[in-house]
């Protein structure tokens, strides 16, 4: 992002439920099936690994289903058998990768009580995982932070300070910078620009 707008936005086909049909159809899935959908997942990523490659990753941020699952059983991992609340996790690539060799190597089954993990969910997260460990690799990325929120609400949220701001009366021609300073506070704030 440079000036909260977006740089680059790219959009690849590599969904966990489609992956999971196509390659993972043994339970627990063969090692030939699990590299196999490494193969795919490696390829996928080849074009958008050298559009950025000249970007740095100064904090990273994940969001929605597989990920917050993946960062929830990591989080229960580390903490043993204790209760964690929820909370931002932080998912190290060298963890995740532990964690989706061992996933890979159980049914769906015990996935689902491994990681305590919906039996849906339990179904694709090994393709899941498989595709954040493949991003992480591709993009130099070592870490990322899991967010609650996801990208519909991020959506939701812009939508909202559009309308807000096309409610709003057009900023006046001023010269003056100490008054243009005042309208723009005043505006932020709604007030009453008529009254004012």
């Amino acid at each position: 992002f440079r000036d909260g707008q977006p740089i680059t936005l790219l959009s690849m086909k590599l969904g966990a439920v489609g992956l999971t049909e196509r390659f993972l159809t043994s339970d627990p899935p063969r090692s030939k099936e699990v590299n196999e959908l490494r193969s795919e997942i490696h390829s996928a990523l080849e074009r958008p690994a050298r559009e950025l490659q000249e970007f740095e990753w100064d904090n990273v941020t994940g969001t929605s289903g597989t990920i917050l699952a993946i960062g929830s059983a990591l989080r229960l991992q580390a903490a043993g058998d204790q209760m964690v609340r929820p909370a931002q996790t932080m998912i190290r690539l060298r963890d995740l990768s532990a964690f989706n060799n061992t996933l890979a190597s159980m049914t769906v089954a015990e996935r689902r009580d491994a990681a305590r993990l919906s039996v849906r969910r339990a179904e694709i997260v090994v393709a899941g995982g498989l595709v954040l460990e493949g991003t992480m690799r591709a993009l130099g990325i070592k870490s990322l932070s899991t967010c609650e929120w996801a990208l519909r609400e991020g959506v939701i949220i812009d939508r909202l300070r559009d309308w807000e701001a096309q409610s709003r009366p057009p900023m006046p021609d001023i010269a003056d910078q100490k008054l243009r300073g005042v309208h723009a506070v005043g505006k932020r704030f709604g007030y009453e620009e008529a009254h004012s």
